[in-house]
């Protein structure tokens, strides 16, 4: 849900989503533009998925954690 919501407001497009057992992330873009989550963040706290969601969307416009990305 979040991710959609995030991908409309920015004007990008992912192709695909995926929950995996991640064991030292808790998401992650990848250049083909495939969102990835960890199982684990269902048990966090609404604001922490909405924040994810929105880091890892962000990524789709801009690949690293430049000021530019931050600025997104």
């Amino acid at each position: 849900q979040y991710s959609h919501e995030y991908a409309k407001k920015l004007k990008v497009e992912f192709a695909k989503i995926a929950v995996k057992d991640m064991r030292t992330r808790f998401g992650s873009c990848t250049s083909h533009k495939h969102l990835n989550y960890c199982w684990r963040i269902i048990m966090a706290p609404e604001e922490v998925l909405s924040y994810l969601c929105a880091h890892e969307v962000a990524h789709l416009k801009e690949m690293n954690h430049s000021k530019k990305f931050w600025d997104i």
